[in-house]
């Protein structure tokens, strides 16, 4: 065998953000990330006006865990939805969940009627969003993208969620540090509009 055909041909540098090519996928990828910096954005500030309601550090936790809990809860049942149901619409249907609860926060920011138990109650109703929307975008990937880039899809699926956890916790504490609350669950309720959009 010839050098030539014995050495494999040098990786194409950009290969790792080929599925970036496919507008489809591109559009609703970019769209996520800012749907996912929202959430962060949005619990975030809910963590924050527990500690003005509250001086236990339970209350604060509750608020994490109302967040978390559902991921863990939910996850198989998610994926078996995802397999029952149209993706396109259940997406659109999550994310006009998580815009309803950004904008009830919103409202009772507004109000000034917040609430330990309000915040907790919303935090794990967006909860159920955000849990119900990783597998149903998992499973519609493969859909977006041609075969030989799957895999750099999951790869840029991985770095998106990485992406909205470092920006959207900063994000939150700054806005809400100088725009208020109301304003930050506004901004999150922007970022549902846009991957709704992208959806559409």
């Amino acid at each position: 065998m010839s050098k030539a055909q014995s050495t494999p041909l040098p990786a194409s540098p950009d290969s790792a953000f080929a599925p970036l090519r496919q507008t489809l996928f591109a559009v609703l990828w970019a769209a996520t990330i800012i749907g996912s910096i929202g959430s962060f954005v949005r619990d975030v500030t809910s963590a924050w006006l527990v500690t003005d309601l509250s001086s236990s550090p339970a209350a604060v936790a509750m608020v994490q865990a109302a967040a978390a809990l559902p991921v863990f809860l939910l996850a198989i049942p998610a994926g078996v939805l995802s397999d029952m149901l149209d993706r396109r619409k259940l997406l659109i249907c999550v994310q006009l969940l998580l815009a309803c609860v950004s904008v009830c926060l919103v409202i009772l920011s507004l109000t000034d009627q917040h609430s330990v138990a309000s915040l907790i109650m919303l935090t794990f109703i967006g909860g159920i969003g955000v849990a119900l929307m990783g597998p149903t975008w998992q499973a519609i990937v493969p859909e977006l993208v041609d075969k030989k880039d799957f895999k750099n899809a999951v790869g840029l699926n991985s770095l998106g969620i990485n992406i909205a956890r470092a920006v959207g916790p900063a994000l939150g504490g700054l806005l809400l540090a100088s725009m208020g609350a109301a304003f930050t669950y506004g901004v999150d309720v922007l970022s549902y509009v846009v991957v709704i959009t992208a959806l559409f």
